[in-house]
């Protein structure tokens, strides 16, 4: 089973390695917050049903970038895209491995504001059903009768 916060750790992972000058935040006031930096933010997670045994979960992150500013706090459009892009781009093959699993994602570029870029994150996959076990009657036998010929027959009996 796949649960959020692994996800949320490969991700900071990848952005430390690619970016190592870069400082990486995970929570939404750092008292010593500096530019440039990222910000990854969990969005949303959606769960359907895919069998009867399996759920298809999508859980959604944003990677806030933000870029250096000047006295007037506006910062370099060019560097914020170019930003954007690398950041994009690290998740380019489709998937990231977490454990013995590997994790369909897709980077979707969603916008700028004035000294900050950001990209989305979907990542999709199956899991396990949490269901408690049934408190159903199981069949504790199964008998059959087989006809082969007229007046010769099998009986079987199977108990579980």
């Amino acid at each position: 089973m796949i649960v959020e916060k692994e996800i949320l750790l490969i991700v900071n992972q990848m952005l430390a390695v690619q970016f190592p000058q870069t400082a990486v935040y995970v929570n939404k006031c750092p008292g010593d917050f500096i530019r440039p930096s990222f910000f990854i933010e969990h969005v949303s997670t959606e769960q359907k049903d895919n069998s009867c045994k399996t759920v298809m979960k999508t859980v959604v992150f944003q990677i806030t970038c933000f870029a250096p500013v000047d006295s007037h706090y506006h910062s370099d459009s060019e560097l914020l895209m170019e930003r954007q892009t690398d950041v994009l781009n690290l998740f380019r093959k489709g998937y990231i491995v977490i454990g013995d699993r590997a994790v369909k994602v897709k980077a979707v570029s969603s916008g700028f504001n004035e000294g900050e870029a950001y990209a989305e994150l979907q990542f999709e996959y199956c899991d396990d059903r949490l269901e408690e076990a049934g408190n159903e009657t199981l069949i504790g036998s199964v008998s059959t009768k087989v006809k082969l010929k007229e007046g010769e027959s099998w009986d079987f009996q199977i108990s579980i």
